[in-house]
């Protein structure tokens, strides 16, 4: 269960959709994200099989002073994670999402590089959230395109990062041996080898 730490701070109301935020916050904040950050997409099912679609931009961090400078600076919370083990360190979360979110990603994009496209697609998903246009089937179809989407950048990720460790372990053993062959030419007598 997240903890709400209310003592970090107020959160900044956003009344102005134009509000822009200083450049140098949010290159700093976009290397933060590309970083330790994540997009968020959720699937929530009723019992009566409604779904519902959630879009939050999300970054873990163990040095909680920085995430509510986040807060304070974009808006959002800070939360307290649950430790996995007891020698982990506190965790803290920022988490942003809503009208909050729709006005972040457009400044924060072009200064993306690594979650780039995730961002992009997240802020494609917000702007089928207000349901009052169109048909209800079509949204979530679009929705869940798009869920399927950063679910797939993740994936190909995950793969490329799996496909460098299994490389790496497959050149390991290839890298000692040029290594002890390397130690034992430097350790013969240079006039020996004449």
């Amino acid at each position: 269960m997240k903890k709400h730490f209310s003592e970090f701070g107020e959160t900044p109301t956003v009344d102005n959709a134009e509000r822009k935020f200083l450049k140098e916050d949010l290159i700093y904040l976009a290397g933060f994200v590309d970083g330790e950050g994540c997009m968020a997409v959720g699937i929530k099912r009723s019992k009566k099989k409604y779904i519902s679609y959630q879009v939050r931009l999300t970054v873990t961090n163990t040095n909680k002073e920085v995430l509510i400078w986040c807060k304070n600076s974009f808006g959002g919370n800070v939360y307290k994670r649950k430790k996995q083990e007891f020698w982990y360190k506190e965790k803290y979360e920022w988490v942003v999402g809503g009208g909050q979110l729709d006005i972040l990603l457009p400044q924060i994009i072009p200064f993306l590089r690594i979650k780039k496209e995730e961002a992009k697609l997240a802020l494609e998903m917000r702007k089928t959230f207000p349901v009052s246009y169109g048909n209800l089937n079509n949204i979530n179809k679009k929705r869940k395109f798009i869920f399927d989407s950063i679910r797939g950048l993740r994936d190909q990720k995950l793969r490329v990062t799996t496909e460098r460790k299994a490389l790496r372990e497959e050149m390991k053993p290839q890298s000692e041996l040029y290594g002890n062959i390397q130690r034992s030419a430097e350790m013969t007598d240079p006039l020996e080898r004449g």
